[in-house]
């Protein structure tokens, strides 16, 4: 596996969900074997404040940010990074951190932000230079990452926003996608779904394996998507023929 892998330079391989096998197995054992020797017992520090959610487009993280925020989150200390946002805007952060999420592809870092004075969501391969503060706080017993972020994330800001038509009934629909971070609601016996994400090929092979009717409403970007899947499928289908006949 390419992230297990540490570069010439010597820096900390980067991890996504991609390192994890959770069907299978255990997922800190399997974040502590690809960890280097030194850090395989700070893993411990992750179990009780990182939340994984299944999904296989995966954004690279650093291991040693992931550790230093799950310590962070159970210590119940500060931290503080350099952060650039999804439109390029850099600041300096400090926060109580409360929770890791791993959705659709990305860590989440969820926490009290000292400078905006309110709860706020960080995307933690866009932070750099985190360290724990001496300063210590008290996490809230009853955070829950999960709904928290399913609340507020179908419309983080990302480069496309997308909206689509679906023939599936919404309770189908709700159950179906509540992973990717998508929000629904019932238009004309199916489901509308609206989210916001970077890149497009992944949700538009999602929505075609549901086998269904489907209406684009935004972005073109996302017909154009298809389109490319659609002949990559025949292009597929046409060279591997002489081969299945077999």
């Amino acid at each position: 596996m390419n992230s297990q892998a540490i570069s010439a330079k010597g820096r900390m391989p980067q991890i996504g969900l991609s390192a994890f096998a959770p069907a299978t197995e255990g997922a800190l054992a399997k974040l502590g074997r690809v960890l280097p020797e030194a850090l395989r017992e700070s893993i411990r520090t992750v179990e009780d404040v990182v939340a994984i959610e299944p999904g296989p487009w995966v954004v690279p993280t650093s291991v040693e940010h992931l550790i230093r925020a799950a310590s962070a989150i159970r210590t119940g200390k500060r931290i503080r990074f350099a952060y650039r946002s999804h439109d390029g805007k850099a600041s300096r952060r400090q926060i109580e951190p409360y929770a890791l999420m791993h959705t659709d592809g990305r860590w989440y870092l969820i926490g009290h932000c000292l400078s905006r004075k309110a709860l706020r969501t960080f995307r933690l391969d866009r932070a750099t230079d985190l360290e724990l503060c001496a300063a210590t706080f008290r996490r809230p017993a009853n955070f829950d990452p999960r709904s928290y972020l399913q609340d507020r994330m179908p419309f983080i800001q990302s480069d496309y926003q997308i909206d689509v038509w679906i023939d599936m009934p919404i309770e189908e629909a709700e159950h179906t996608f509540a992973p990717w971070r998508v929000a629904t609601e019932t238009q004309e016996g199916g489901t509308r779904l609206s989210c916001g994400r970077d890149r497009l090929e992944m949700f538009a092979a999602m929505l075609l394996s549901m086998g269904r009717r489907i209406v684009v409403y935004r972005p073109a970007e996302l017909c154009d998507t298809f389109r490319q899947l659609g002949r990559l499928a025949i292009q597929t289908a046409d060279q591997s023929s002489p081969f299945a006949r077999r």
